[in-house]
């Protein structure tokens, strides 16, 4: 792990040197991981981190992390995973670790109005980050998940009505899954406690101790390999290549479960914020525009294909074979006015 390719992602760069800042900080927030570039082979990997400092303010941190090896990464949480791996070393002694995405934040703070509109430029996710930091020491014994979503079918229904063509790929990760607890909950059936629940925890999101981190992440490692084995029969672009933070939402939620059916940890439940995104509308408004330009373009590319076709339809008609001479005579005729006129 590099640490001397931390950035701070503050209103002012600093040298790779303050991560000593982070380093001694006694708790992290993970504000979010960015895979997609290590998805699309542009970037390496990175982690925004805040520390809290002594006098209530974050640092927030860029860490660049290298790809775990032998691995491919995937968008999504179980890509995340991956990278958080390389970064263990980072969280190891620290109070709270946890997923928490850039778009979105728990509400920990019980006295301000949830409703209260939230922007995501960078200086007030940072400053929304440290606010919400300050409330850490309420659940330095506890698990902050997101607050569960209702479904009105099975988590397992749910599942093969949104994600029809990534069913196998659920089915391959529920072995792998109940292979990987089986030392730590016994013997479990993932499958059939996805198809007797109706209920969700989204998102991929949570705040926790170190430990929980590592027994976390190390069931699901082996889920992570299982699938790298058939990523290339899995779609790779549109909605559905998210397949891996749909699949890991689901495991997480049998997870709970299971921590809860043991009491092996104590969670508490949190509302989340969603962020307004300029940056994520400005992206979405970019894809419109190239869609709706790949669009005109197919369109224009139909219309060729139609007028080329009904040339051809045109040329291989009888009564175009049939008015050759004519057409022929009248270019004769043409050329002879033409010459005349010369």
């Amino acid at each position: 792990m590099e640490h001397d390719g931390a950035h701070v992602a503050t209103e002012t760069l600093k040298s790779g040197s303050e991560m000593e800042d982070l380093n001694e900080a006694d708790s992290l927030v993970l504000v979010a991981s960015h895979l997609e570039p290590i998805y699309r082979a542009l970037e390496p990997p990175y982690l925004e981190i805040c520390a809290p400092r002594s006098n209530g303010m974050v640092q927030g941190y860029q860490h660049y992390v290298e790809r775990y090896p032998g691995l491919e990464a995937h968008p999504e949480s179980l890509s995340e995973l991956n990278v958080l791996l390389g970064a263990k070393e980072l969280f190891e002694t620290k109070k709270h670790v946890g997923l928490v995405h850039y778009r979105r934040i728990f509400f920990l703070n019980q006295d301000d109005p949830i409703g209260q509109n939230y922007t995501q430029d960078l200086r007030n996710r940072f400053s929304c980050a440290s606010k919400e930091a300050e409330f850490l020491h309420k659940y330095i014994d506890k698990i902050v998940i997101p607050k569960p979503m209702d479904l009105k079918s099975s988590m397992y229904e749910h599942f093969v009505f949104c994600h029809a063509p990534l069913v196998r790929a659920l089915d391959v990760a529920c072995l792998a899954f109940n292979e990987s607890v089986k030392d730590t909950f016994g013997f479990i059936d993932s499958k059939s406690d996805l198809k007797n629940s109706q209920y969700i925890y989204p998102w991929n999101m949570w705040i926790g101790s170190p430990d929980f981190y590592n027994e976390w992440v190390a069931l699901l490692f082996p889920v992570l390999r299982a699938l790298d084995d058939m990523s290339n029969l899995l779609p790779s672009d549109g909605f559905q290549s998210r397949w891996s933070g749909f699949i890991s939402e689901r495991l997480f939620t049998v997870y709970i479960n299971l921590c809860r059916q043991s009491n092996r940890w104590n969670f508490v439940e949190r509302p989340v914020i969603f962020f307004e995104d300029a940056a994520v509308a400005e992206r979405d408004n970019a894809v419109a525009e190239r869609d709706n330009a790949v669009a005109e373009l197919q369109n224009a590319i139909s219309e060729r294909d139609s007028a080329v076709l009904g040339f051809e339809r045109v040329i291989k008609s009888r009564s175009w074979t049939a008015t050759r001479f004519l057409r022929a005579g009248d270019k004769l005729l043409r050329r002879l006015v033409r010459s005349i006129k010369k």
